[in-house]
């Protein structure tokens, strides 16, 4: 597995905070994926943002040729807040969504239907802490 950051502040609506690249090796096989990212400092998580997210980049996928051969949209959302006097950042994987199901969503003005299902989360305390997280 290979990850690359490829941009924060991506200015679209809803805005995402950060779009990363995975490529998946099975074999001789390849797949790719763009991982969104939602990020929020003693905020809720808004998952609708999230689904809208997931639509307008599956939506670019199938739009633009030069991401015609990303297969899914996997987004992950994180959330800081204080607890017990220490700033936690809770980090939540989202299982993938394929692209084609994201952009008929799109399409369709279905964005709200998007399943989204929490496949991974993990607390993180960093010591020592970050000014601003």
């Amino acid at each position: 597995m290979d990850f690359f950051h490829l941009q924060n502040s991506v200015k679209m609506t809803p805005e995402i905070d950060a779009i990363f690249l995975m490529t998946l090796h099975h074999g001789t096989q390849l797949t790719k994926a763009l991982v969104t990212l939602e990020a929020k400092r003693d905020e809720p998580i808004l998952i609708d943002q999230i689904r809208a997210q997931v639509a307008i980049m599956a939506k670019q996928c199938k739009s633009n040729e030069l991401l015609g051969d990303i297969s899914y949209i996997i987004p992950v959302a994180a959330r800081s807040e204080l607890r017990n006097g220490h700033r936690i950042v809770g980090v939540f994987e989202m299982a993938p969504i394929r692209v084609d199901i994201g952009a008929s969503a799109q399409d369709n003005d279905a964005e709200h239907l998007i399943q989204l299902e929490i496949s991974d989360g993990v607390p993180y305390r960093l010591i020592p802490e970050v000014s601003g997280i």
